[in-house]
């Protein structure tokens, strides 16, 4: 019964959460003017107030009790399957779903665990498999349809019941030295912590990898994309905005962020040397790098490129949207004045929303229990 209520409060709490804490930053260059000028600025960010958090945590809290009203028996989750087993320096851990999301965290053991939670066919039951190949093992969801096939990377086939879909959702704890790759269909793949590198695939869900230590790949199609790692990343979507922090400039061939309908935000270390492209069609394009122009174009059907260099050049950097805006921002060290302010409020921020969240959700459980007594009652 708490499953399914946790799931609606939580997703209620973060994308509110989300909401308030997005930043504004200036713009440079409208696309519709005559001629495109990019600047160099600084932009500063004000966190949001204590007082302002309360407010909308009161507003977070009125709109769950609101859907409280229309949430009907709740479905309970079983545990499926779980796995462990010790791999090698480098090696990869691959988990492959269909419908459910996948969420990798990082654990100080040497085992790679895997639990998967979901509902059962009673008379078609879910199945796993387990594949260990020379670089790692890879887990499937195996859903009663001939011709499923679980193979590493890209190859094999998994699909679903066209009648019978069922929710399968993996969690993962990844030692320190092992890599992570998550590939689901309809879901979130969530990735926190990790240490090696990190691949994130989905089609109609958020990628969501922070703190991380490694080389990341996220893609997604109907999605957003929240990148924060040591290492360097790519990204695309194309219906969702990208968020992306590096700590290392140094990477091979072409980096590229890539979507449609969304803005691209890209903080960058210093120093970096690349060639860089930026595009957008109905946005704008700001950047606090300098960049060292060598082609600018202006107005041609709402177009708007600047090619030109950071540093010394070398490397490509392309970063193109079409309903957006771009933004090339500087990676801050860890612990300066702007994280370190960013970084108190945030712990501000949670501990609020944590003890409300506890007060309500008390409170709705009992809500939702009287009310499917009173059903069961009542038929």
């Amino acid at each position: 019964m708490t499953d399914r209520l946790f799931l609606v409060l939580l997703t209620v709490l973060l994308g509110s959460a989300n909401a308030v804490a997005q930043p504004t930053s200036g713009q440079v260059g409208e696309p519709a003017g005559p001629q495109v000028e990019v600047k160099v600025e600084t932009i500063t960010v004000e966190p949001p107030t204590v007082t302002q958090i309360e407010v909308e945590v009161d507003d977070i809290i009125d709109e769950v009790l609101a859907r409280l009203e229309t949430v009907g028996p709740p479905t309970v989750l079983g545990e499926l399957f779980d796995w462990q087993g010790r791999l090698g320096e480098g090696q990869r851990i691959e988990i492959k779903g269909v419908i459910g999301a996948i969420s990798a965290e990082a654990t100080d053991d040497d085992l790679v665990k895997v639990t998967a939670r979901g509902t059962q066919i009673p008379d078609r039951p879910v199945d796993f498999k387990v594949v260990e190949h020379s670089g790692g093992v890879t887990i499937c969801v195996m859903y009663p349809v001939d011709g499923n096939d679980c193979q590493a990377g890209d190859k094999g086939q998994l699909r679903t019941p066209k009648d019978k879909n069922v929710s399968v959702q993996f969690a993962i704890l990844v030692p320190r030295n092992v890599a992570f790759t998550g590939r689901t269909t309809n879901g979130d793949v969530t990735a926190i912590g990790l240490r090696r590198d990190v691949q994130a695939y989905t089609v109609n869900g958020k990628v969501r990898a922070r703190d991380l230590g490694g080389t990341v790949e996220a893609r997604s199609v109907n999605g957003s994309i929240d990148v924060s790692t040591t290492g360097h990343a790519r990204a695309e979507t194309v219906n969702g905005s990208i968020d992306v922090s590096m700590g290392s400039a140094k990477w091979a061939g072409e980096l590229a962020f890539k979507t449609v309908n969304g803005s691209v935000t890209l903080r960058l270390p210093e120093p970096i040397d690349a060639e860089v492209y930026l595009q957008t069609v109905n946005g704008s394009i700001s950047t606090e790098l300098p960049i060292a122009m060598t082609l600018q174009l202006t107005k041609r059907r709402r177009l708007v490129e600047v090619e030109g260099m950071l540093g010394d050049g070398g490397r490509e950097l392309r970063v193109t949207t079409t309903n957006g805006s771009v933004r090339l921002q500087r990676r801050h060290a860890v612990g300066d004045a702007a994280n370190s302010s960013n970084d108190s409020t945030s712990v501000r921020i949670g501990a609020i929303v944590i003890q409300r969240f506890q007060e309500v959700f008390k409170e709705a459980l009992e809500r939702v229990q009287k009310e499917l007594g009173d059903t069961s009652s009542g038929s």
